[in-house]
């Protein structure tokens, strides 16, 4: 059974993004690390689906229910389980991956930023501009006029 051309690029993606998460993580926090993987394979069939999940639905509130729910763990379990192959919290990783998703966004499309902030899950472009400008440090406006050149 081969998989169609997509639904491996949505893959490629999500690992993509994922490696981005723990390479960011790994520098801001030297000291701190995730624990080494008793099952890696399991680990990253899980970290697939969780970011699949996450992906699919970043324009919608989401919550650690629905995501244990299609996992098919308990919220605890999920939150457990991600902690101790990540080192970081769901919530974290979620607002990363918005914001991963965003900058993607505003390079490679000329939506506005309204439609961006709606797309990655936020109500209002005031929010979205907030959270991206914690997160790098410049607005979303002038990360667009830096990635055009």
């Amino acid at each position: 059974d081969h998989m169609r051309p997509r639904r491996l690029a949505d893959i490629v993606v999500n690992l993509w993004l994922l490696l981005l998460t723990l390479s960011d993580y790994a520098a801001a926090n030297p000291k701190k690390t995730a624990a080494t993987p008793t099952h890696p394979v399991r680990d990253m069939e899980f970290l697939e689906k969780l970011q699949t999940f996450l992906l699919d639905h970043l324009h919608e509130k989401i919550s650690a229910e629905q995501i244990a729910r299609h996992l098919g763990i308990s919220r605890t379990c999920l939150f457990q389980r991600f902690n101790s192959i990540m080192g970081i919290g769901l919530h974290k990783y979620l607002q990363k991956t918005r914001m991963q998703q965003a900058c993607r966004l505003i390079c490679t499309t000329d939506l506005t930023l309204s439609q961006i902030a709606d797309k990655i899950g936020y109500s209002s472009v005031f929010s979205f501009s907030r959270a991206f400008k914690r997160a790098y440090r410049k607005t979303p406006s002038a990360y667009r006029k830096a990635s055009k050149g």
